[in-house]
């Protein structure tokens, strides 16, 4: 079996392996549907039932393959990129209140923002950061950049960034546009119509 090896913000010597069949598969699986959620559920195709584990989803998110969200019932939920950018403008909600506001200018103005760093310079607490990153990350406005401090093999921190700090790293310069007929060809292998409709408000 093929592997590629993660080294990135790993202690010294430590090295991660992921299973390159693994990988294009799930590659495969999303951009084919276009999204895929992280865990385990009958309701959707998810990185876990398809042997991928966090090290693989880190990898992806650093290769802006993916674009990590909030958008189906507040699970986590992986974009393509491809996906990513046709639904941009049509999700995202620039509208934020005081807090989130100052949450997202934080995050846009600083490197290596993790979410104990939003603790101790912002002033919140757990649930309350928790609760303000969801709904940044239900509007498409923030989302995951890299992986920070690695805990162990199977689990790390990871850094925040904006949606436009996203975009400004991916070095593929070729950005789809919206096409509602190939949006929809792709959700509806996995989602009903209302549900489509109701998350991306597309019909």
């Amino acid at each position: 079996m093929m592997y590629t090896t993660v080294t990135t913000n790993l202690k010294e010597g430590e090295t991660l392996s992921i299973n390159q069949n693994t990988l294009k598969a799930i590659v495969r699986e999303i951009n084919e549907n276009g999204i895929l959620l992280l865990n385990s559920t009958p309701e959707m195709p998810n990185i876990t039932d398809l042997g991928g584990d966090w090290n693989l989803v880190m990898l992806l998110i650093e290769k802006r393959e993916i674009f990590v969200s909030k958008l189906y019932k507040g699970k986590t939920t992986y974009l393509s990129r491809e996906m990513y950018y046709m639904l941009k403008d049509k999700i995202r909600n620039t509208d934020l209140n005081e807090e989130e506001g100052r949450v997202f200018n934080f995050i846009e103005s600083n490197d290596n923002v993790d979410t104990k760093v939003l603790k101790l310079f912002l002033g919140y607490n757990s649930k309350h950061i928790n609760k303000i990153l969801l709904s940044l990350q239900k509007k498409l406005m923030i989302t995951v950049l890299r992986r920070g401090e690695t805990l162990n093999k199977n689990w790390s921190t990871y850094y925040w960034g904006t949606y436009k700090q996203w975009e400004n790293t991916d070095s593929n310069c070729i950005r789809p546009v919206f096409n509602c007929d190939l949006v929809l060809s792709k959700l509806r292998n996995i989602m009903k119509d209302k549900d489509i409709e109701k998350i991306f408000h597309i019909s």
